[in-house]
């Protein structure tokens, strides 16, 4: 389903069901990039929240002419992905280290 210009104009102007068009449109894609990029898939749901948010946070600065409205969301549901497997890394990181100390 294509997102039209007029759907992100409403989306700016603070329209509900607009918003809620271009989530419904872009969730099932989004929840699909999302699945191949994080480790644990038990934080997809968060991850795609945070990208929503960033989403219609950052909606303003979309710039029609670099990219469609579905090649900049997959951007910033990969960031998110990104952010999320360094957090586990870094939590998994620490448990290695203290259970290799010695007794």
């Amino acid at each position: 389903m294509e997102i039209s210009n007029e759907c992100i104009s409403s989306c700016l102007s603070g329209e509900r069901v607009a918003q809620r068009k271009l989530y419904d449109i872009l969730l099932p894609y989004l929840t699909t990039v999302c699945s191949r990029y994080l480790n644990d898939r038990s934080f997809i749901n968060d991850v795609l929240q945070e990208a929503f948010i960033d989403l219609f946070k950052n909606l303003a600065s979309y710039d029609i002419a670099k990219a469609s409205i579905k090649t900049w969301a997959v951007k910033l549901a990969i960031n998110q992905c990104m952010k999320a497997n360094r957090k586990t890394e870094r939590v998994d990181f620490s448990d290695a280290i203290i259970a290799q100390m010695p007794a």
